[in-house]
C-alpha cells in the first residue's frame, strides 16, 4: 500500500532517543524553526516514522465523537474513505477512549478490553486488514470541551515499548504547541503567561520530568519522598494549565522556566 498524505541502552528517552532516532530536544529545535504547517507535518511524520509509525492523523473532535476537522492525515490508500463513509467514529473504541483520557495511551489499553462490542471488534479487524494496526494516541483537551486528537499507528505488528511512550507523547505535544503558534492560535489565554510562578522545587521537578524521570526517580535525585515529588509535579502542572507531564514540560520550555 502506498502512503497517502494530505496536504535500554538509550539513556533518557526524552533527552537522547535511540541511535539514529530523533530526541525530544532535537525535535524542539527543529520544529521551532518550522515556517509552515506543511513543514511541521513533515517533521512529525518523519520523526514518528523512524520509530515505526507510518500512519498519522491530527483531528478535532466533538463531545459526541463527531470528527469536525482533520488538518492532516497519512494512511494506507482507501482507509480514510472507509472510515468516513462507514461512520466509524461512532464505534471506534480508541476515539471513544479519548473523551475521558487525560494522558497518552497505547491502543492496546483500549482494544484488549473484553467489553468491546461486536461492531467494535469487527471495526478493529478491518483496520488491521487495511494496514492500521497497533498505535498510540495523545488526547489534547482544550477549553470549553474542545478536543484535539493525535494518533499514530503501524502498518505491521510490532511490540510496544512502554518506556518510549513519554518520548512519543513529547514529540506530539511539541508539535501541537507549534501547530497552535503557526495557526495563529494562542497556546495560553492573555495574561496567563505573566501569572505563572513556579517555585524552585517545582521547576526542579519539571526539569527532571523533561529528562524522562518518574516521580520515584525524582524523589531519589532530590532526596525527597515520592509523594512530595508527585505533589510538586502536580502543582506545576496545575499552574501551567497542563493535563499531563509532557505538556507541562513543553509549556515550561516555552515560558523559559527550564532550558533544553
Amino acid at each position: 500500500m502506498r502512503r497517502e498524505a494530505t496536504f535500554a541502552g538509550c539513556g533518557s528517552w526524552l533527552r537522547f532517543g535511540c541511535v539514529g532516532m530523533p530526541s525530544f530536544e532535537e525535535f524542539v529545535v527543529q520544529t521551532g524553526r518550522a515556517n509552515s504547517l506543511h513543514e511541521l507535518y513533515r517533521m512529525l511524520s518523519d520523526s514518528l516514522g523512524k520509530y515505526g509509525y507510518d500512519n498519522l492523523v491530527v483531528a478535532k473532535v466533538t463531545k459526541s465523537r463527531r470528527v469536525m476537522d482533520v488538518p492532516y492525515k497519512l494512511f494506507p490508500e482507501g482507509y480514510a474513505e472507509y472510515y468516513r463513509e462507514n461512520h466509524c467514529a461512532r464505534v471506534d473504541p480508541v476515539l471513544n477512549g479519548c473523551l475521558s483520557a487525560q494522558r497518552p495511551f497505547y491502543w492496546s489499553e483500549v482494544t484488549s478490553r473484553r467489553a468491546l462490542t461486536k461492531q467494535q471488534r469487527r471495526f478493529l479487524r478491518e483496520c488491521e486488514l487495511m494496514g492500521v494496526r497497533s498505535g498510540f494516541t495523545l488526547p489534547l483537551h482544550g477549553p470549553f470541551g474542545q478536543l484535539a486528537v493525535l494518533s499514530a499507528s503501524r502498518r505491521s505488528d510490532a511490540d510496544e515499548d512502554r518506556e518510549r511512550l513519554p518520548l512519543l507523547a513529547g514529540l506530539c505535544t511539541q508539535f501541537w504547541t507549534r501547530w497552535l503558534e503557526l495557526s495563529g492560535q494562542k497556546t495560553l489565554p492573555d495574561g496567563l503567561y505573566e501569572d505563572v510562578h513556579l517555585t524552585s522545587r517545582e521547576i526542579e521537578c519539571i526539569r527532571w520530568c523533561k529528562e524522562g524521570k518518574s516521580a520515584s526517580e525524582i524523589s531519589t535525585v532530590l532526596n525527597i519522598s515520592e509523594k512530595t515529588a508527585q505533589f510538586h509535579v502536580s502543582n506545576a502542572m496545575a499552574k501551567l494549565g497542563a493535563n499531563n507531564r509532557m505538556t507541562a514540560v513543553v509549556m515550561a520550555l516555552q515560558l523559559g522556566l527550564i532550558d533544553l
